[in-house]
């Protein structure tokens, strides 16, 4: 494991490379969403996916780290040596698309995929069978387990990709109030492609995120992620007031019109 060097008192975050094998990177991704930290896929090293995830300092910021390191050894993950893991300053953009003028918008229509009406949806075990869910984060536990939509029209949803780096309210607004789709439309592409087939979604480690009103009232960024190692979705929630954001390349759902 690499050791740790603070540079300066001024330095602004922790940088942290993270290697893990293919088949567990869908549940290592979600993890560090689930702390709150956007991981940022780099490359390969000894048959290992790399992704590095930037920590900002803080009061608690040793005790943070901690924490990841033990989610990502849960994750049978980890430091690589050489890597460097230390200070940066000053806290850099996580894309390099942020700088380039090509893209006056932040999302791209990318496809379309219709979904058909449903007279009931209740998010139960069934479903998460159907769909091929395999692993489920905390907040989606507590805010969409046992979920109940009804009267869930026929739709056209729109599937956009994010050109650069984002949080969840810029997004939103350029989708102007196209933003809030239902779960039973979300868990129906996530049906069509439950064993990882082509279609509309990504099943490269990517998250697609769908903006959607929870139990509690609130909209929700929910992400699905394909694991390819246990073959299955990994699904989690996430509150739009994320600091974080996700990374350009990821894909949000919306309505189309």
């Amino acid at each position: 494991m690499a050791d740790t060097t603070k540079l300066a008192s001024t330095f602004k975050a922790w940088r942290l490379t993270v290697g893990v094998e293919p088949g567990h990177l869908g549940v290592a991704v979600n993890r560090c969403l689930e702390l709150g930290l956007l991981p940022e896929v780099r490359g390969y090293q000894d048959e290992r996916v790399l992704f590095r995830v930037l920590l900002p300092e803080g009061q608690n910021s040793g005790d943070q780290k901690r924490v990841f390191i033990q989610e990502m050894n849960a994750c049978h993950g980890a430091l690589f040596q050489g890597v460097e893991t230390k200070l940066i300053c000053p806290l850099p953009s996580t894309a390099s698309e942020e700088r380039k003028p090509d893209h006056p918008t932040l999302l791209r229509k990318v496809a379309t995929a219709e979904v058909k009406s449903v007279e009931k949806f209740v998010v139960d075990d069934k479903a998460l069978k159907e769909a091929n869910i395999g692993w489920t984060g905390g907040n989606f536990k507590k805010l969409f387990s046992g979920l109940v939509e009804e009267g869930v029209g026929d739709a056209i949803l729109a599937v956009h990709r994010l050109e650069k780096s984002s949080q969840d309210a810029p997004i939103r607004t350029e989708l102007n109030g196209r933003d809030v789709i239902k779960l039973a439309q979300f868990f129906e592409l996530l049906k069509r492609q439950s064993m990882g087939e082509s279609g509309v979604l990504l099943t490269n480690g990517y998250a697609n995120v769908g903006y959607i009103i929870g139990s509690d009232g609130n909209v929700w960024a929910v992400h699905a992620t394909w694991g390819s190692g246990d073959g299955s979705w990994d699904v989690g929630a996430l509150s739009v007031g994320n600091p974080y954001g996700w990374a350009a390349g990821r894909q949000i759902l919306s309505c189309d019109s």
